[in-house]
């Protein structure tokens, strides 16, 4: 269906939205402002996750980024694919197409090439090959897509085909890398990571991902405890709490308790609560810091407050219920 469309748009960029996404009304007019102003031939923004109870924001960059020299170009195609477990933070570009814009011209004489057997990560394919043909790549910060999360679409269903897709994936990602000099080769072997959990959840319905260990040994048993931060940290955090009954009384905030929803309360409602500890749920120190600031000036004492870099515990699996197909 794209490669139709993109073979009948009479545009000079093209740009991709999902059925069930959203856009802010100004996204094409900020991308195409770039696109234009730069000469640009992929121009990319940051994006939020939409859950059913959560809002999560994907950062295409913490600036804008202007990618066109020959130094800065061969910089950024040593991050193009994900390394280990973090891929949504660990490329140097999402691998989205929804988030950006093509130039056409460009992106015709990518799909010429791509496998039409490729379903599971097509996205990445495009991406990557019209990267490295590209002369010029933007990346901006504004949050101008929602990308919906549909447990019921395609992707989040049991399929076995998913298995054989990961051959033309990797067939595909080969032929790039070998175009352009072997620049993937490296990168391929931490691409499996997660082309390797993608098969396993759509596969067999086993999912995969980051964990963090609650600081047991840390906070006293039957503590009453407000764990702040709704993030995969303190998600985590609360299920061990709440599945090991620790905490006698237990408390989840964060700062957008509006976009997380469901038992998620604000900052203002848990710290009038009646608690013994307020746990720092986050990974960045930086963050911590800014966090306990607010908490402070709320009139909380710093004894009462506790953060430890998190204990990741990775690849870890469980088996997950996925309705079949």
């Amino acid at each position: 269906a794209r490669k139709t469309g993109v073979a009948e748009a009479k545009g000079r960029y093209i740009g991709f939205v999902d059925a069930d996404d959203r856009i802010e009304p100004n996204m094409y007019e900020c991308l195409i402002k770039e696109a234009m102003e730069h000469d640009a031939d992929v121009v990319s923004c940051s994006y939020y996750l939409d859950g059913d109870n959560s809002k999560r924001v994907v950062k295409a960059t913490e600036k804008k980024t202007i990618i066109n020299t020959e130094e800065s170009l061969e910089e950024f195609y040593k991050g193009l694919l994900a390394e280990g477990f973090d891929w949504l933070n660990s490329r140097n570009i999402t691998p989205s197409v929804c988030n950006k814009i093509f130039r056409k011209s460009l992106l015709s004489k990518i799909y010429k090439k791509i496998d039409d057997r490729v379903l599971w990560d097509e996205d990445t394919i495009t991406v990557l090959s019209t990267v490295l043909e590209s002369k010029c790549v933007v990346l901006i910060p504004e949050i101008l897509y929602h990308y919906r999360i549909n447990n019921s679409s395609v992707s989040h269903r049991l399929n076995r085909d998913v298995i054989k897709n990961y051959v033309y994936v990797f067939d595909e990602l080969e032929r790039i890398s070998k175009e352009h000099g072997g620049v993937l080769d490296k990168q391929i072997s931490f691409f499996s990571l997660t082309a390797a959990r993608t098969a396993l959840e759509v596969g067999f319905g086993v999912e995969s991902g980051k964990q963090y260990i609650f600081p047991f040994g840390e906070i006293a048993p039957k503590s009453k405890v407000v764990v702040y931060g709704a993030g995969q940290v303190g998600k985590c955090y609360y299920r061990q709490l709440r599945s090991t009954n620790y905490a006698s009384k237990l408390y989840l905030t964060d700062s957008n308790s509006r976009s997380w929803g469901g038992h998620v309360i604000s900052p203002d409602e848990a710290l009038n609560k009646d608690f013994d500890v307020v746990l720092i749920a986050v990974e960045n120190e930086n963050t911590v810091n800014m966090i306990k600031a607010s908490i402070i000036e709320k009139g909380i004492p710093d004894n009462k407050i506790f953060w430890q870099k998190p204990i990741i515990l990775e690849d870890t699996y469980t088996f997950c219920k996925i309705k079949k197909n």
